[in-house]
């Protein structure tokens, strides 16, 4: 019982945050992990301001934090252990860029395209790869796509510290995730606040797009099929039955 009323405190802490503004759900966030007796994990990924991630830090708690950024020197000043990762080379995010949009044998246009892509990706493999699926899902070709994502690229936020980085992944969100519906969006929030070990498959469906397959479009993936299918889009469904299954806690043992 005491689990599932932490669990529905969770939910209503996501409903509430949604239609507040941004340094109120900061707040929450802050508060909940300041407060809950669980370990939890934090991870601040491609860091550019010391400022805004000074803020965002929970003053105490009992759990870890990954922070990634592009300087060697801004990691310093805040992290007390620091780990380099080694670069993609240029024939590196070219293969994944082709690996990821199914190209087996591409032509050197396309080899020197997929690199010139990565390169205004920051050649950051989570940017590659959300983006190649993108492209894939919707039949655009290298080509075909790269002046779309120029023309609709964002500035990076301006008096940017970080010397190293100059690209802006503003962009790929807004691309990849702009058009979701509002219910969509909602149950995103939601979805973000549960272990991802805890969400079953049924949660999504998928729509055939631009797909022949007969397959009904309401059939739940596996697990294990859910990133392998090349031509669908995958929809969270905002329904309470099937939310409320996965919010509910696991039957304990006699």
């Amino acid at each position: 019982m005491a689990r599932r009323v932490a669990v529905t405190k969770i939910v209503a802490f996501a409903l509430l945050a949604a239609s507040k503004g941004h340094e109120k759900n900061k707040l929450l966030v802050l508060h909940f992990l300041q407060q809950s007796p669980n370990p939890w994990f934090l991870i601040f990924d491609n860091i550019e301001s010391k400022t805004l991630l000074v803020s965002s830090l929970p003053s105490c708690g009992t759990g870890l934090i990954l922070i990634t950024c592009r300087s060697e020197i801004f990691t310093a000043s805040v992290a007390d252990t620091q780990t380099e990762t080694p670069a993609l080379t240029d024939q590196e995010v070219s293969t994944l860029m082709l690996k990821e949009l199914g190209i087996a044998s591409p032509s050197s246009e396309e080899i020197e395209l997929t690199k010139e892509f990565s390169k205004e990706l920051g050649d950051l493999p989570l940017a590659i790869e959300m983006m190649s699926k993108y492209m894939r899902t919707r039949k655009k070709s290298v080509a075909r796509f790269l002046p779309y994502y120029r023309e609709n690229r964002r500035n990076p936020r301006g008096g940017i510290v970080n010397i190293y980085y100059d690209g802006d992944l503003e962009s790929l969100w807004s691309i990849v995730f702009g058009q979701l519906d509002e219910n969509a969006t909602k149950v995103f929030r939601v979805l973000c606040m549960l272990p991802p070990d805890r969400i079953p498959s049924k949660i999504l469906t998928h729509a055939s797009v631009m797909c022949d397959s007969e397959e009904p479009a309401d059939k739940p993936l596996a697990d294990d099929e859910r990133y392998n299918r090349q031509s669908r889009r995958f929809v969270p469904v905002a329904n309470k039955s099937q939310l409320n299954d996965a919010l509910r806690p696991p039957p304990s043992s006699a």
